[in-house]
């Protein structure tokens, strides 16, 4: 299992606090050993630590996608058990794949419009890049 660390503020620029999520993600370092990141806007930061179970060499984390809404940036957790079959209705749509992590065939239905329901125990924080939006 991963560790998931955030900080939403919509009263204060957020951008220069990157250290400070980091931190939190340290805590939670035993979780998900193998890597860590973190990403910054003006008003949501977001850090991972990771235990790479599917797709150690791609699955990196925050993950960045592009939507015909823009940017989003997520973190995600957990295990989605019918991820395959997600990617494959997704590709069927005209989605483009670049890593085979379960993390981007779960959260790509919520970038580019449900497809239907991710199977499994998982928790993901999507963030629009151009306002901050963060899904609760």
């Amino acid at each position: 299992m991963c560790g998931l660390a955030g900080w939403v503020s919509f009263e204060r620029d957020l951008s220069q606090e990157a250290s400070t999520v980091d931190r939190m993600a340290q805590a939670l370092r035993r979780r998900g050993p193998d890597s860590s990141g973190s990403w910054a806007a003006r008003d949501v930061v977001l850090a991972h630590r990771r235990l790479a179970v599917i797709d150690p060499a791609g699955g990196a984390q925050p993950m960045q996608a592009d939507t015909d809404a823009g940017p989003v940036v997520l973190v995600h957790t957990g295990e989605v058990y019918n991820f395959a079959e997600l990617r494959t209705q997704l590709r069927a749509r005209g989605h483009h794949f670049t890593i085979r992590s379960d993390t981007e065939s779960s959260c790509a239905d919520t970038w580019n419009g449900a497809i239907g329901y991710p199977n499994g125990w998982w928790a993901c924080s999507p963030t629009s890049c151009g306002t901050g939006d963060t899904a609760r």
